[in-house]
């Protein structure tokens, strides 16, 4: 007789939107993670591949249904936010001047007419955010267009911005992250916005960089500003770690600017906290917000532990205490690279930087190959001599660090690949470790050649002799709709994408005559 399996519950991320649970079958140790709406989404970001009508087409099917038959049966109409580019485009098209407008239909002419007729003042429910407004007050974002589409839309999402959840559908050309065919549209999204929905979900991890410049390579050296990190003035935080912040030792680290105020000063490990004194927030919600059942003790009755970062943790907590791990603590990050490397600093646009799918270090347009030191967790490891070095996340093991030689990892793998491009010696292979490892490259002082370091493929930034990169798992990963059990659904992607070790069978063995 077969016994049945017991599920344990541990809340994953916690918001005043919605709540994931990770559910553990004991007996194989298969993971997957639940995701429950508390209160169901209200502002939807739809966001499409540019320079693409037939996205373009698309965008005002779905943003149409939305808009007027989705919510027909309700009592409020959804928020619908588009980027500036494409609100534009909408207008073009209403105007009849958009260069291709003969391939709009006339029937999608008249929706688009309808979704402009509700973007005005007396009854707004289309907007137009810029790249800078992206992710304000965004409970749930459709992607329509491929992998390129997303990565963009997350880079967006940089300092401490969280990521809402995205249901992404294929339009672009691979779109190993895009699962979901636009053809269902209506029905996946019926059943995402349903309140008693329990909905399955990639929760990616995500790593954060950052640049500290050497002493020599800082040109304007500024005086140290007070400590006011937005942490502090919205959470109450232990007198071991408040004396931490305040340290005469993080005088040198400068903060600049809003988007990167959040943990450029100090990662924090684990805090346990009153849940009264709390919060963790989601973009807010409109008035408008459309209230489901929320349960107090966690999905299935039972205490949970509300873990904001990607870990999970089997600790025994007292009733109501939030365990949180955005680094914070004064042995971790920001502290430990200091004392490493004393004198460095880390300012401006240097001090954080956000990748789903890899941080690249590389020599750029150099003839000769980059020199560099990597440490693992403040230990130096080796010399890096190559045309450069990935550290890749399990999502982004299918892109360049494949490419270069490195594994193939499943997502719901917690570690960071290692992966050298072109090494000059046959023995420096790919390597993975811990997502709880901190990675530092250090271009020497004699090295002969500055570098690069780069973000997904974006955003470059030059690296002088001196320089260091700090590479650490970032706190806030990026929550995807799955269409079906994660490894299924990348196992099959592998084959249908990647065509994984299609081959033909071997044939058999012809049977054998008595005269044979």
């Amino acid at each position: 007789m077969m016994a049945t399996a017991s599920y344990l519950s541990l809340t994953r991320a916690h918001s005043d939107r919605y709540t994931t649970i990770k559910k553990k079958l004991t007996k194989s140790h298969k993971l997957d993670t639940i995701l429950k709406w508390q209160t169901l989404p209200t502002n939807v970001l739809i966001v499409k591949k540019i320079r693409d009508i037939e996205c373009t087409g698309d965008f005002i099917d779905v943003g149409h249904w939305l808009l007027f038959e989705f919510t027909k049966n309700l009592n409020e109409k959804l928020n619908i936010f588009v980027q500036s580019a494409t609100f534009e485009e909408l207008r073009l098209i209403k105007d009849g001047t958009h260069p291709q407008q003969q391939q709009i239909s006339s029937e999608r002419q008249k929706k688009t007419q309808a979704m402009l007729s509700v973007s005005g003042p007396e009854e707004q429910h289309l907007h137009a955010q810029t790249e800078e407004q992206i992710g304000d007050d965004i409970h749930l974002m459709v992607v329509l267009g491929g992998d390129g589409t997303l990565l963009h839309l997350i880079s967006l999402f940089t300092g401490r911005k969280h990521v809402p959840p995205i249901c992404c559908f294929q339009r672009g050309s691979l779109g190993f992250l895009a699962p979901f065919q636009f053809s269902d549209y209506q029905s996946i999204l019926s059943n995402i916005l349903s309140a008693d929905a329990e909905l399955e979900i990639a929760v990616r991890m995500r790593l954060t960089a950052r640049v500290w410049r050497h002493p020599d390579n800082v040109s304007t050296p500024s005086s140290p500003p007070a400590l006011t990190s937005p942490l502090l003035q919205s959470r109450s935080v232990s007198s071991e770690a408040s004396a931490a912040l305040t340290s005469p030792k993080l005088a040198q680290v400068t903060e600049v600017s809003e988007m990167t105020q959040m943990e450029t000063v100090l990662p924090i490990d684990t805090v346990k906290l009153s849940a009264n004194k709390v919060q963790m927030h989601m973009p807010a919600a409109p008035p408008l917000g459309r209230t489901t059942s929320e349960p107090t003790r966690g999905l299935f009755g039972k205490k949970v532990n509300h873990d904001i970062c990607s870990g999970y943790h089997d600790d025994e907590t007292k009733e109501d205490n939030y365990l949180i791990r955005p680094r914070f603590d004064p042995d971790d990050s920001a502290m430990k690279t200091q004392t490493k490397f004393p004198g460095h600093v880390c300012t401006g646009t240097d001090s954080m930087r956000h990748a789903l799918n890899e941080v690249l270090v590389h020599r750029d347009n150099n003839a000769s190959m980059m020199q560099a030191r990597l440490y693992i967790d403040c230990a130096e490891c080796t010399v890096i001599q190559a045309d450069g070095m990935i550290f890749s996340t399990p999502t982004g093991s299918t892109a360049y660090n494949i490419s270069a030689g490195g594994s193939l990892i499943s997502p719901t793998v917690p570690c960071i690949a290692l992966t050298p491009i072109c090494p000059h010696t046959l023995s420096f292979r790919p390597v993975v470790v811990s997502d709880e490892t901190m990675v530092h490259i250090e271009i020497p002082k004699n090295a002969r050649y500055d570098a690069v370091v780069s973000f997904d493929g974006k955003n470059q930034i030059e690296l002088k002799k001196g320089d260091v990169v700090e590479i650490l798992k970032c706190p806030y990963p990026v929550p995807t709709f799955k269409s079906s059990k994660f490894n299924i659904e990348w196992f099959k992607a592998l084959g249908d994408k990647f065509n994984w070790n299609q081959r033909e069978v071997q044939k058999p063995f012809e049977p054998q005559t008595p005269n044979q």
